[in-house]
């Protein structure tokens, strides 16, 4: 136990002390309030200052007025005491505020006395109390940690001179391993051509069926719309007050006509139109799937030669692994970003067609 008493007291009135063993220390924290040299009793310039009673530490701290005393063990130090005052003071101050400058005798002592054991108890027993040891202990796991990476890097280094002189003998077959580079740098880059194309052609596909699904009954609302335009240019505000049919001599042809027109016309229809594009469509990009599975076919050819290379095997896989691992990454990122694109066109589409981005119309 390093910590054995504490006093809070405004002058040489105290307001509130906790003892954590059967001593005089109350008594001799009093004398110490009482004496008017060393910076205590009723001098206001703050101070920190300990004294030697038998065979304890008195320690004390005075700071705006508020003297805050602790009684410990010789062999506590300072560090630790001084701590627990800083505490003590701040919580005392931020507890009581301007109540502290007209309070009487123990006036705080049935309350902050608890607080006095809690954290007598807390500095005494908890490491962690001590940000000094506390801050040594991290330093010696980070210490650890360093000399270990240290450790690591120095291996590192020594499996990179190996490295080094193991490739420095791959001469014979340099030029053959750049062509095969370059050619598999290539395959790859149109594979990726060819994937993006893919990719979207089939954004294409699904926002057609998107939009074909969500249109259902377009020839009659075409109808409709092209009928209304065409009555409201041929009369205008007439419209208005013309008697029952009046406009049906005239425009009982023109409805024959346009109804006619959108029975029999394909062209009529935007959608069947739309359809006829992209079976082209569809057609031209099985025949990409097909090319595409062809190219595969002959990266797998490729391979197996790049297979044959005995000279500079090791170096050849690492620059291989290195180089498909790049292609699949860029992969991933073009199709994430192409997948993406794709959901954000149908949100939007699907926002559009149902009256707002939460959906209501279409969830109803």
């Amino acid at each position: 136990m390093s910590i054995l008493y504490s006093m809070v007291a405004r002058g040489s009135v105290v307001l509130a002390e906790f003892s954590a063993t059967t001593t005089n220390a109350n008594a001799t924290a009093r004398q110490l309030l009482e004496r008017k040299a060393g910076g205590i009793g009723n001098n206001n310039n703050d101070s920190n200052a300990s004294y030697s009673h038998d065979r304890y530490i008195f320690h004390v701290k005075k700071t705006d007025g508020v003297t805050v005393v602790c009684m410990a063990e010789d062999s506590a130090g300072r560090r630790i005491p001084f701590a627990f005052l800083e505490d003590i003071h701040q919580r005392f101050v931020r507890t009581y505020g301007r109540a502290i400058l007209s309070a009487p005798a123990y006036a705080m002592n049935d309350e902050f006395s608890r607080i006095l054991s809690q954290q007598i108890d807390h500095y005494n027993n908890d490491p962690n109390a001590d940000r000094i040891n506390r801050l040594k202990g991290e330093m010696s796991q980070v210490r650890v940690a360093m000399i270990d990476n240290i450790n690591k890097v120095l291996e590192r280094g020594d499996r990179l001179a190996i490295l080094v002189d193991k490739t420095a003998t791959l001469q014979g077959n340099t030029f053959r391993f750049r062509r095969q580079s370059r050619n598999l740098r290539n395959a790859m880059w149109w594979r990726n051509v060819k994937l993006t194309f893919t990719l979207v052609s089939i954004l294409v596909v699904i926002i057609y069926v998107l939009i074909a699904f969500l249109c259902d009954g377009r020839i009659p609302f075409a109808f409709l719309e092209d009928i209304h335009q065409r009555f409201v240019r041929t009369y205008g505000r007439a419209i208005l007050s013309a008697p029952a049919y009046a406009m049906n001599d005239e425009f009982s042809r023109i409805l024959s006509q346009q109804i006619d027109h959108y029975n029999n016309d394909p062209n009529a229809d935007r959608i069947n139109r739309l359809k006829g594009e992209m079976s082209q469509v569809r057609v031209a990009m099985i025949d990409n799937i097909n090319k595409v599975l062809e190219r595969g076919d002959r990266l797998a050819i490729l391979v197996d030669k790049t297979a044959t290379l005995q000279g500079n095997t090791f170096r050849f896989r690492r620059q291989s692994r290195n180089l498909r691992n790049a292609m699949w990454w860029r992969n991933v990122k073009l199709t994430f970003t192409l997948v993406s694109i794709l959901v954000v066109i149908v949100y939007v589409l699907i926002a559009f067609l149902c009256d707002g981005p939460l959906l209501r119309s279409c969830l109803k």
